[in-house]
């Protein structure tokens, strides 16, 4: 890979920020390296405008937190909360084989319990 390729991938922009419920706690899994990764479906509702109409958007995500402070996050988080989350998504395998997105939560706030 060249300079420049390196350097417009470094450009790209992979960023959502999405608040919902947590519907489902998934657990924790360490990885060979020995990070913690926590588990865990966020359901988004909302309404939005999109092209000058009203359109209500529903969404389920499933996502992962990955570092050592997050078991104790979810260890205080009650299936229902309100919580906002930032991070990136990227493609992962499931169990099943099948390619999906998957939400990488880098930060997570407590909206309301």
């Amino acid at each position: 890979m060249t300079t420049e390729q390196r350097s417009v991938i470094e450009q790209q922009v992979n960023s959502l920020t999405l608040s919902g419920v947590l519907r489902r706690y998934l657990g924790t899994k360490k990885s060979p390296a020995g990070l913690s990764h926590c588990y865990f479906v966020l359901e988004h509702s909302s309404a939005q405008q999109e092209a000058a109409l009203a359109r209500r958007i529903y969404c389920r995500i499933r996502a992962v937190a990955v570092g050592e402070q997050w078991p104790a996050v979810f260890a205080q988080l009650a299936i229902g909360a309100n919580i906002s989350v930032q991070g990136f998504i990227a493609t992962q395998r499931n169990h099943q084989g099948e390619l999906e997105q998957v939400f990488h939560a880098q930060d997570i706030r407590v909206l309301s319990v």
